[in-house]
Order: C-alpha cells, then structure tokens, then sequence
C-alpha cells in the first residue's frame, strides 16, 4: 500500500551515488545499511530502531562518523554502496525525511477499498518507527482512515518486529483471528514465511494484480468471487 522511501532515493541522493549501477540494479538497502549498523555498534540494533530504544539520529551520526574509518572499510562491496548508506540513510531513518519520500501505492489503496467494500477485514501490521509512523498515517489519511485504529500494529504498540513469531501470535490472540482464514501479504518472502509456520497463510506481493489473484484463487471472497 506504501512505497517506501529506499525505492525512491534517486530523487534526492547527489549527483555522484548513482544507485542504478550499483550491481547492476536499482537496490533495496535496508538490510545491508543495518548490516553496517550492526558492526559499527557492536550489537544488532535494528529491533531497537523499530521499537523506539535508538534514535534514526543518533544512527545516522554514528554511520557519518564511521564510513571512512579504515576498520570498516572492508564491509563495503563498492564505492557506489558505501555512498548509497552514507547518503541515503538518513532518508530512510530520519522521520520527517522518509516520509517525504513515501508514496501512496495506488493500486494498493483501490484493493484495500475493495476489500472494504466487500466486507473483508484489513489490517496492518508494519516494521514502522513509531514517529515515522505517526507522520505517514497523517500524510496518507485517505488510506488509513479505512482502518479501525485497532487493526493497526507497529513494533512499539506490541514490543515485537517481523518476522518474529512472537508478533504473528500476537495478531492471532490478541484479534481473536483463526489463521486458517487469515491471509498475511508481505513483499519479503522471510515475513511471509514466518507467519506460516505460526499458522497464518501467507502470499508473498509483487504487485497488486498478482496479489489479487493469488487470495482470490486461494478462497479470499471479493464481490462474491473465489
């Protein structure tokens, strides 16, 4: 439904990061930007970015500080890739900065209308920061006044993150849900296949036609339709 703000860097990063040549496609940094947070503090700190416990500040200070220490300079795979982390993390860790660049999937926000509309029960559950959160649910209230604000979950309302099972099993309790009739849809296969090992059934997204199709050829009813 969202388009993150790493899909979008190529808006607002210099002239010399060009990230399209970067191993030969436009990259999904995320990962490897924790990666190099992980080693730079010594600890995994990703949980506790979502979670609120280190701020996207303070991170971004401590990667501009260590990108060019020569202990670290191993980890890069490329000139293009140490650039993409030094310049694009603070788009995508800075709440006012990574809302600016997330975008409304409108095709995702016609499915959630006709969900709706068909009487479907929609939820969210997100690895959002919780301020970032807070300004995207404002800039994209079109979206998420369709939600019951209880069917919204972020890691700081339950203390967990993707893909961990303890936040599937959070949703199932918590909600009252029978994972057999619940459909988590994720575009990162590991989240998808985290929820089907707690019982949820689970389509990996690569977009919202394929989506469709998929639930409607696995049962999920819309307009009366299998």
């Amino acid at each position: 439904m969202l388009q993150e703000a790493e899909l979008h860097l190529s808006s607002v990063l210099p002239a010399h990061v060009d990230i399209e040549r970067m191993h030969g496609q436009t990259p999904r940094m995320f990962n490897r930007m924790f990666d190099f947070i992980d080693l730079i503090f010594g600890k995994p700190c990703k949980k506790d970015y979502f979670l609120g416990n280190i701020s996207g500040c303070e991170i971004v200070k401590k990667i501009k500080d260590s990108v060019d220490q020569d202990e670290y300079k191993t980890f890069f795979k490329s000139t293009q890739e140490k650039n993409l982390i030094l310049y694009g993390s603070e788009f995508v860790l800075l709440p006012q900065k990574e809302a600016s660049l997330t975008r409304l999937d409108l095709d995702g926000l016609e499915f959630v209308k006709k969900c709706k509309k068909s009487g479907i029960r929609i939820m969210i559950l997100s690895n959002w920061q919780l301020q970032s959160f807070e300004l995207i649910k404002n800039k994209f209230s079109e979206l998420f006044n369709l939600f019951d604000p209880d069917d919204i979950i972020i890691p700081a309302h339950v203390g967990f993150i993707k893909p961990e099972a303890e936040v599937y099993n959070h949703i199932i309790e918590k909600l009252k849900l029978d994972g057999s009739k619940t459909f988590f849809v994720d575009d990162v296969a590991k989240n998808v296949t985290a929820a089907k090992e707690c019982g949820i059934r689970g389509v990996v997204h690569c977009n919202w036609k394929q989506t469709e199709n998929e639930l409607l050829n696995n049962g999920l009813q819309i307009y009366g339709k299998k």
